[in-house]
């Protein structure tokens, strides 16, 4: 048993070495890249990969222990008397939103407008549209109490797509509520992996599927909300890291090397990039 555990870690350090140290980036004249460079000499970059595979562990073991304090979590409004777009923060597959609680806490002060974040409910297979009604529901509730306000949404992996297909969404919101839409390892063109996943939610995650096929359509169309898109190349998850990447000239990416899926979540690299393209541009609206 001890053997088969070794062989399967030493297969997926072969994997993520490959992964980290192997691929570049894909050209593109539309879209702005933010490179990480890998590490030089063989021995750093050896470390660099166990650090990676170290802190996705340390990461998923977070998640676990704080998943009971959803309920908690999600009533945590930050920056509340701050000036808008309100931020609301979107969780990913079989999740919640106590996930976001290290965003939470670096966004404090952080000069965002309010920041929520949203359980999409107790049922974790249901369809992404399903959950794009849960997120235009936490959008009217908001308006009720400020009128008139526009918000920013951050998607960490199902989460993202679900943003980016509610903020795009004409009958979902007709008068453009969303100007900026920010994803985090989101499978925006699908993953493989989703098809061992379970639920509507899985299958409209796998490449090619009609629901993919309906978010590129509407992606197409339109041309008033902004795209941020962080992509882990030494994701597990969602591979190849391209997937993550809108092709738009409305996108702005950043491509990150030594960080995991659930590691997206606890990055302050991350999080500070994700909390400063939303500042900077939290009052430009696209024409």
């Amino acid at each position: 048993m001890n053997c088969f555990f070794y062989f399967l870690l030493a297969q997926e350090l072969y994997f993520w070495y490959h992964m980290v140290m192997k691929l570049e980036p894909e050209k593109s004249e539309s879209s702005p890249i933010i490179w990480e460079v890998p590490p030089a000499g063989t021995c750093k970059k050896i470390l660099y990969v166990v650090w990676t595979v170290f802190t996705e562990i340390l990461s998923l073991i977070a998640l676990i222990a704080l998943y009971p304090f959803s309920p908690l979590i999600s009533r945590i409004v930050v920056n509340k008397d701050a000036p808008g777009p309100h931020v609301i923060l979107v969780h990913g597959y079989l999740h919640n939103a106590s996930g976001w609680i290290y965003f939470l806490w670096r966004a404090k002060n952080s000069g965002l407008g309010p920041v929520h974040s949203i359980n999409l409910g107790w049922n974790p297979f249901r369809s992404l549209e399903n959950y794009a009604d849960v997120i235009k529901a936490k959008i009217e509730a908001i308006q009720k109490k400020h009128p008139g306000e526009k918000f920013q949404l951050v998607g960490h992996s199902m989460g993202g797509v679900d943003s980016v297909y509610t903020a795009t969404n004409k009958e979902l919101l007709p008068f453009r509520e969303v100007t900026h839409v920010a994803t985090l390892g989101s499978p925006l063109k699908g993953t493989v992996s989703a098809k061992i996943g379970f639920g509507q939610n899985a299958r409209a995650m796998e490449p090619k599927s009609s629901f993919l096929k309906k978010l590129e359509d509407q992606l197409e169309k339109c041309d008033d909300v902004r795209f941020y898109n962080v992509a882990a190349i030494n994701d597990p998850i969602v591979f190849p890291y391209t997937t993550s990447l809108l092709k738009t000239n409305k996108a702005v990416h950043r491509i990150l090397r030594g960080v995991g899926h659930a590691g997206l979540l606890f990055s302050p690299t991350v999080i500070n990039q994700t909390i400063e393209w939303l500042k900077q541009n939290r009052y430009t609206v696209l024409a």
